[in-house]
């Protein structure tokens, strides 16, 4: 999924708050009304098509609404500008476990928990969890 093209993020310190703020409140509206928080995404990276986390959270919202195409693509994305993206990682994890592939998916794991500061504690422990259980043959 990934691929190895990639360039340098645009960091959080260069996007205006209002764009955070609007990701953010996006990612709570995805759960009523994920075709709006698919907007406000693309919103976003169109003024800052770069940030890796929008793209990320694209994908997030274009899964909640069963859009496999544009979760690819946008995860994608993400891994390309920031390949060490843990959350994005940890999606393309799960579904390299959906397709029975444990080696690729502990692979993503593990690179997402080398940042494991960018993750919720919840996540944190499932990542964990999963890369013990993809360990045992």
């Amino acid at each position: 999924m990934p691929t190895t093209e990639t360039s340098t993020p645009t960091s959080h310190a260069s996007i205006p708050p209002i764009a955070l703020v609007c990701l953010r409140r996006a990612a709570r509206l995805a759960v009523y009304d994920p075709d709006r928080a698919v907007s406000i995404a693309r919103g976003i990276l169109s003024a800052y098509p770069d940030f890796a986390p929008a793209w990320n959270a694209l994908a997030t919202f274009c899964r909640q609404r069963g859009d496999g195409l544009g979760f690819a693509v946008a995860l994608d994305r993400c891994l390309q500008l920031d390949p060490a993206h843990a959350p994005a990682n940890l999606s393309v994890a799960e579904l390299l476990l959906v397709l029975g592939d444990r080696a690729g998916a502990r692979r993503h794991i593990d690179k997402a928990l080398e940042r494991a500061e960018d993750l919720s504690p919840r996540r944190r422990a499932w990542a964990e969890r999963i890369r013990d259980a993809c360990s045992v043959n």
